[in-house]
């Protein structure tokens, strides 16, 4: 019985009765609880697996809604490019037409301007020469009128006999 008498083996004893009971009676809850915790957990773990699936899907449909974004972008930028050239085409075209345009209407406005001109020149030298005339024919009218006029008197009987 000196084994009954050790106190180390006592506590030996109580410790297994203990760690049996501990077995028999604790066993179901401290699995019930572990069970219960690897269920959260596994919930958890569940939740957050699903979680990442739906931030791949926001993910790839960003992805793609950026990239449609940039191809429109893009399209929109290459129209404003096109148009911009388009514009900057039409309007040097115009440009030139309009410059021909009154490039044309001056030289008519100076040709007209010339021939009016040329038409004011011939009067006046017309003037000049009808009133350069006049005065020849005056002076020589009165230099040679009474001449004239005897001559002219003379004449009429000779001009009536025939």
């Amino acid at each position: 019985m000196e084994f009954l008498s050790n106190t180390s083996n006592w506590v030996l004893i109580s410790m297994i009765l203990c760690l049996a009971l501990v077995y028999f009676k604790g066993r179901a809850p401290i699995l019930k609880f572990l069970d219960s915790r690897s269920d959260k957990i596994r919930a958890t773990l569940e939740e957050a697996e699903r979680l990442r699936r739906e931030a791949e899907v926001f993910l790839k449909d960003a992805q793609q809604q950026q990239q449609e974004a940039s191809a429109i972008a893009q399209k929109i930028t290459q129209q404003a490019q096109d148009t911009a050239t388009r514009i900057q085409r039409d309007s040097a075209a115009k440009l030139q037409e309009d410059m021909a345009r009154k490039e044309k209407q001056l030289i008519d406005r100076i040709a007209r301007a010339e021939h009016a001109a040329v038409e004011n020149v011939r009067l006046k030298a017309a003037e000049v020469a009808t009133q350069a005339a006049e005065l020849i024919l005056q002076d020589a009218l009165s230099k040679s009128g009474k001449r004239l006029v005897d001559d002219t008197i003379a004449d009429v009987p000779v001009a009536l006999k025939n």
